[in-house]
């Protein structure tokens, strides 16, 4: 396993921008401050599992682009699956479409 952010547990992925989030790990090197997923792991890495329908509700398929359920976990086996994403506090002011 590649020892990259992206490998991490810890790494939560920013939803809008595919390749940038950021570290979740309360003593994480520059905790919250968005990285790109290729970046180097610091020392507080741990290997991301594969996500288990037990885990939670809702999980983030990084190569679809969007949330599912664990019901739909065996349709994204071979892909990049999150347990959760990055959330900016002023999130609700951006937008992706014009007029």
């Amino acid at each position: 396993m590649k020892r990259i952010c992206a490998c991490c547990k810890y790494w939560s992925p920013y939803p809008l921008i595919r390749g940038m989030g950021a570290c979740t790990h309360p003593r994480g090197r520059e905790s919250s401050k968005p990285g790109y997923s290729s970046d180097p792991a610091c020392i507080l890495f741990e290997p991301r599992e594969k996500p288990k329908e037990t885990w939670r509700e809702l999980y983030w398929c990084e190569d679809c682009g969007h949330m599912f359920t664990a019901d739909e976990l065996c349709i994204h086996v071979s892909h990049s699956v999150y347990l959760k994403v990055l959330v900016l506090p002023d999130e609700h002011e951006r937008t992706v479409a014009a007029d």
